[in-house]
């Protein structure tokens, strides 16, 4: 059997000496990725992946500092997004304080605002109190005044008259007792008024400190 065999010139330089090989190295670059999808010299998958192979260790090297740099570029985008989730729920968390500072502002203004209120009308109170106190002062002052004149005439007047002074020792005495205890009230409304000063005082203080 007689077998057909290349001639000898068709891969081989015979001045060169030399192998001919592939003169394009792109198409040497295409059969190295064909050849794991060869059989019996056939392609049996028109479209495939072929896998990549590296024609020289720098392309190798390119090729890893490449998948190096994507995976720390990767670990970069997913460190970024965790920062930018934790910026978020802090400013989420900042705002929800801000608010609540906000409220509590309104409510201490309120409350503010309502003592000083409760206060002046106290003050107010204690004013006109005063006044009707001191009225009602003056005006017994001078009803006793003038009915200890009056005793004192009565009794310039009894040595000469048999049982006057039956009648205005009693008088006198009735007098005395009526005095005694406006002087407690007014003494009693004096400690109250100074309390209720001191009180309201020490309220407005503690309201110019906050």
């Amino acid at each position: 059997m007689h077998m057909l065999s290349p001639k000898p010139d068709s891969f081989y330089h015979i001045e060169q000496k030399m192998a001919l090989g592939y003169q394009n190295p792109f198409y040497l670059k295409q059969a190295q990725q064909k050849k794991h999808s060869l059989y019996n010299g056939k392609v049996l998958l028109e479209k495939h992946d072929p896998p990549v192979v590296y024609d020289s260790e720098k392309t190798l090297q390119l090729a890893q500092e490449k998948i190096q740099f994507l995976k720390e570029a990767a670990k970069f985008v997913r460190d970024f997004k965790s920062l930018a989730k934790e910026a978020d729920e802090s400013l989420a968390k900042h705002k929800a304080l801000e608010l609540e500072i906000e409220r509590l502002l309104r409510a201490v203004e309120n409350e503010d605002a309502k003592l000083w209120n409760d206060w002046y009308k106290k003050c107010e109170e204690c004013k006109y109190n005063k006044i009707s106190y001191d009225k009602a002062y003056n005006d017994m002052q001078q009803k006793i005044e003038r009915l200890q004149a009056q005793l004192g005439d009565l009794k310039s007047t009894s040595k000469d008259t048999p049982g006057v002074s039956d009648t205005l020792d009693p008088l006198s005495h009735k007098l005395d007792n009526d005095y005694v205890e406006l002087e407690f009230q007014v003494r009693n409304y004096e400690r109250e008024n100074a309390h209720l000063k001191t009180a309201y005082k020490n309220m407005f203080d503690s309201i110019n400190v906050t």
